[in-house]
């Protein structure tokens, strides 16, 4: 069941998302700083195959992704690292330290690189292309260990530069609630907004969601069941 209602853009939150974007365009300069590959403390290695619309693929940051995104698919671990479309690179405490995955179209050898970086509850990451360009950054913010927000802008174009961002809410150690915006641009003075409410089981399971999306200022509500 779908209902069309109409809600406007929000000039607030249109400041806000300038703001987030500034700072991880603020975080990207430090493009210089990266370490090199020889000198990260690699102490495992695990690999993946598939899930290329996942940010990370296996690993994706995202809470909501597994459940509103329309074939949604992470891939697979593997143990076949030369059939890997993923390489992770972990430390000998269980932090991801980088990311290295094949270019969707590009050569056999065409990889591109993620790093990642640790202050306190955050984690940012900065996005190469396999020509080693920088064009991503994100951040995830974590409380009790629960991602409570995560936000990534492709950056191809600094002065286009858009913003994904997603923020969670948990009760009794479940995801409750969420809200996503992309196709923000607050130069443009548009976003779209989607708000999750999700159902469980007496076990916690996700069965389903109402969804309440945004677009252009109509809002659709939609019953879904996983």
């Amino acid at each position: 069941m779908k209902e069309l209602l109409r809600m406007d853009t929000d000039e607030n939150l249109l400041a806000e998302f300038a703001a987030m974007i500034a700072k991880l365009l603020a975080f990207a300069d430090r493009e210089g700083e990266m370490p090199s590959l020889d000198s990260l403390a690699i102490a495992e290695k695990r690999f993946s195959q598939g899930g290329f619309t996942a940010h990370r693929g296996y690993f994706c940051p995202s809470a909501v992704y597994d459940f509103i995104a329309d074939n949604a698919d992470r891939g697979v671990l593997t143990d076949d690292a030369d059939m890997a479309d993923y390489i992770y690179s972990f430390s000998a405490d269980g932090r991801l330290l980088l990311v290295e995955n094949r270019e969707l179209f590009g050569a056999a050898d065409d990889f591109c690189r993620e790093y990642l970086f640790y202050f306190g509850d955050e984690i940012y990451g900065l996005f190469f292309d396999a020509k080693g360009r920088l064009t991503a950054v994100s951040r995830e913010t974590y409380r009790d260990e629960q991602l409570v927000e995560y936000c990534r802008t492709l950056c191809y174009d600094r002065e286009e530069a858009d913003l994904y961002l997603e923020r969670c809410q948990y009760e009794g150690g479940r995801l409750e609630a969420a809200t996503v915006y992309l196709g923000v641009a607050p130069d443009l003075g548009i976003y779209d907004e989607c708000r999750y409410a999700f159902h469980h089981n007496e076990k916690g399971r996700v069965l389903g969601f109402t969804e309440r999306r945004q677009v252009m200022g109509e809002e659709f509500v939609e019953e879904v069941v996983l």
